[in-house]
């Protein structure tokens, strides 16, 4: 389970700068066609408590949300992950990254609410990154 886990986090991340390439296409094709298998590591991830590698894992993988017009089933793993946070340690880094790339999906969808969900909470997590090097 573990060695497949990282099979998929290593995909996402090898495959975003080919789907943000000259030929997305072949990429994303094969990306849809593991969706099952992905969307069950994301899954893993969340059950296990790892959710820094899931918050980096959806921040490669928004992309293909984006470019194949699946706004809501990308959101729907973003909402996820940040409603379970709180419960567990994940980086400020990572949620400022993660919450950058859901805005990214909320802003394609006719949804204003999402989209200022997204913003203010990206707003937030980059109020919390200032404060982080404020000296008195």
């Amino acid at each position: 389970k573990s060695g497949l886990i990282e099979h998929y986090l290593n995909l996402a991340e090898n495959y975003r700068p080919l789907i943000e390439g000259e030929n997305p296409g072949i990429y994303l094709d094969r990306l849809q066609k593991q969706m099952p298998n992905i969307e069950l590591t994301l899954q893993c991830l969340c059950d296990s408590g790892r959710l820094e590698e899931a918050f980096g894992f959806l921040s490669n993988l928004w992309i293909y949300w984006k470019a194949r017009s699946l706004f809501s089933q990308g959101l729907k793993w973003f909402d996820k992950l940040f409603a379970m946070e709180k419960a567990h340690q994940v980086s400020l880094s990572a949620k400022i990254e993660a919450s950058r790339e859901a805005y990214n999906l909320a802003k394609e969808i006719p949804d204003p609410a999402a989209k200022e969900k997204y913003h203010a909470l990206r707003k937030k997590l980059m109020n919390e990154k200032e404060k982080e090097f404020d000296i008195e």
